[in-house]
């Protein structure tokens, strides 16, 4: 146990630097959000906030950081992709990553789901969703999503984001 004085800022409110690394040592799941749009084009960010909600009705929630310019394109969407990403999913992982959205998507293989959301082909488990409900959480955007559809690749063993790092969950 480190002796170190906390840090924080005023009135005993931790640091957003805190926060990072505290929030960093809770493991979570890495997913690729993303909508298509109404081009016909796809949109997606990667995220590591999808936490089941409920079973009845099916619920998930995400968190979209407000300022992201990838969020602001796909806020009006009413369906989303959610596609837990595996460990055969790395490849894609670093392509959606790619400051340049218009790069995102040369080498990921996608689809598009009969609802209108963004399905990639190379998923862990895919979540076909719809807005369900949206909650200001500060610098964030809660969204509450109801699954329509379901699928998993039992195969393609799930990646997770644990102490600013991505790692296959064998």
């Amino acid at each position: 146990m480190s002796n170190k004085e906390p840090d924080v800022v005023n009135d005993n409110v931790p640091s957003i630097d805190a926060l990072k690394s505290a929030f960093s040592e809770i493991p979570a799941g890495v997913a690729a959000v993303g909508v298509v749009n109404q081009e016909g084009e796809p949109d997606a960010m990667i995220v590591s906030t999808a936490t089941p909600v409920s079973l009845s009705p099916p619920l998930i929630s995400i968190c979209m950081d407000k300022k992201s310019k990838t969020w602001q394109r796909m806020k009006g969407a009413s369906c989303i992709g959610i596609n837990i990403l595996g460990s055969t999913s790395v490849d894609d992982l670093t392509s959606l990553r790619n400051p340049n959205y218009l790069d995102r998507f040369k080498s990921v293989k996608w689809r598009k789901t009969s609802s209108g959301s963004l399905m990639l082909d190379n998923y862990a488990i895919h979540l076909d969703c719809k807005v369900h409900d949206t909650v200001d959480a500060g610098d964030h955007d809660l969204l509450l999503l109801r699954i329509v559809e379901l699928s998993q690749n039992e195969t393609n063993t799930s990646l997770f984001y644990h102490r600013r790092s991505i790692l296959p969950l064998d």
